[in-house]
């Protein structure tokens, strides 16, 4: 049976959360017993207004949040390849590990938002192109080195790396995730990552994905091409987790309430009932405290082991506070 360990808060700083309330989420997280905080890794605001809006940049808030904890695990979800080099972000990555004894989990993806490449001066490149670069990324750079001791050797086609191991991981291999339902991406995620995310699943959806995309990689085998970095990684079984958006009341007129408000800030003329039932059949978990709960347990029992809350409206601390004690109290 999971319980708020395995769960975690996700923060979408871009949208213009300063430093100090990206630390104060975290230690919020931390205090309340939740297993993880995460945030986005994005250079620009990815909706709603965009002029005048800070954008903290990911990293280096993932610094403060290592030193403004003690037990809790953080990271990004995701960290784009396109603008983070990959064994850059590893060597970003195993410090930061180290200096957090251990708690940096390691999200990564092939980046989406053409906007903030652009703004950057950086290149996009077409969808198949940055798929690509991502398989080779992961392979042949982001694997190996968080696990590897010694020097990774590598020669592809978009990325090159010719460095140490360091620093040296005392507190164990770091967590890697891997996100997306795409094909590729999940045969990818089956390969090479501890971990493999999707974004508001249905329960139907997380079944059909097991069933039809990953077959029997869920069971435990043996990975050959890094099987020599670490004996413990020669057989694993990935894990699933989820990450979304929710709505949660103690009550049902409460619940209903923040549906009315939820279609206010979004001007929609449809009936509370049809925005419940579109919200739950993008997968976007829903209800009352005892509804919210039946829903965990039933992902869990389709195969989901985490569930990471994505907080949209952090002024809505209500809300926040609700979950938390729902999670707390009845799993």
């Amino acid at each position: 049976m999971i319980s708020i360990k395995d769960c975690g808060l996700m923060l979408e700083p871009q949208q213009g959360m300063s430093v100090e309330e990206i630390i104060g989420w975290a230690e919020y997280a931390e205090r309340n017993g939740y297993g993880f905080i995460l945030r986005s890794d994005h250079l620009l605001p990815t909706f709603g207004e965009k002029n005048g809006i800070d954008s903290p940049e990911c990293w280096t808030t993932l610094g403060a949040i290592a030193s403004k904890t003690d037990r809790i695990k953080f990271g990004p979800l995701v960290s784009p390849v396109g603008f983070r080099n990959p064994a850059l972000l590893c060597r970003m990555a195993r410090t930061l590990h180290e200096f957090s004894r251990g708690r940096l989990v390691l999200g990564v993806g092939a980046g989406w938002y053409k906007d903030e490449y652009n703004a950057h001066g950086i290149e996009f490149g077409s969808f198949q192109a940055r798929k690509e670069k991502f398989a080779e990324a992961v392979r042949g750079i982001i694997r190996p080195l968080t696990l590897a001791m010694g020097k990774v050797e590598f020669e592809g086609r978009y990325y090159k790396a010719h460095i140490e191991t360091l620093p040296e991981l005392k507190h164990g291999k770091i967590h890697l995730i891997i996100g997306g339902a795409s094909e590729s991406i999940a045969r990818l995620a089956s390969e090479y990552a501890d971990e493999w995310n999707l974004f508001s699943p249905t329960i139907d959806s997380i079944k059909e994905l097991k069933q039809t995309i990953l077959h029997e990689k869920f069971k435990e085998y043996r990975r050959e091409e890094i099987s020599n970095l670490e004996e413990e990684e020669e057989k694993k079984k990935i894990e699933i987790s989820q990450m979304g958006t929710f709505v949660i009341s103690n009550t049902r007129s409460g619940f209903e309430q923040k549906i009315e408000g939820y279609k206010k800030r979004r001007n929609i003329n449809d009936s509370s009932e049809v925005v419940i039932k579109n919200l739950r059949a993008r997968g976007i978990i829903c209800g009352t405290s005892e509804e919210v709960i039946a829903e965990i347990v039933a992902r869990n029992n389709a195969g989901v082991d985490k569930f990471y809350f994505q907080i949209i409206d952090t002024k809505d601390r209500e809300m926040v506070d609700t979950l938390t004690e729902t999670l707390r109290s009845r799993l």
